[in-house]
């Protein structure tokens, strides 16, 4: 990544201010989740040329996919964990006798595609079921008579 470096007297090795600036620009590149290999050379040509070489757009375009599908997965994560924290709350609202008094009833919605027959069934069992701890609608994507 770096050229070698001259050596002083005591056998140390003397960088320049260009060494650090390309050793910095590395390890940015590297947190971007960039390879060591890539990283030197996109490093290399920036400072060299003052611009990105044409054969690196296509490199730099993967990254920023990778990262907003890694964003997506975050963001799917929380989701996710957010729910999960609403489920166990509500699993402690319910006793062996039913579900314990509460100030918000749990909001279900159960989706399916045409809201004519399995969505609007599950509503009436939860209805029926749940007790009113539960607020319970279905709709569909593509709803039906």
């Amino acid at each position: 990544m770096l050229p070698p470096a001259a050596r002083r007297a005591n056998g140390y090795r003397d960088y320049c201010a260009d060494d650090l600036a390309r050793l910095r620009l590395v390890v940015s590149l590297r947190r971007l989740g960039l390879g060591p290999e890539d990283a030197g050379r996109l490093a290399r040509l920036c400072l060299e040329r003052g611009a990105i070489d044409a054969d690196l757009a296509p490199l730099l375009a993967d990254q920023r996919a990778a990262i907003a599908r890694q964003r997506a997965d975050l963001d799917r994560l929380e989701s996710e964990l957010l729910d999960l924290e609403l489920t166990i709350a509500a699993a402690g609202r319910v006793t062996n006798e039913g579900p314990t008094m509460s100030d918000a009833p749990i909001r279900v919605l159960f989706v399916c595609t045409g809201n004519s027959a399995r969505s609007p069934l599950a509503e009436a069992l939860l209805g029926q079921f749940g007790w009113s701890d539960f607020e319970v609608q279905s709709a569909g994507t593509a709803p039906k008579g």
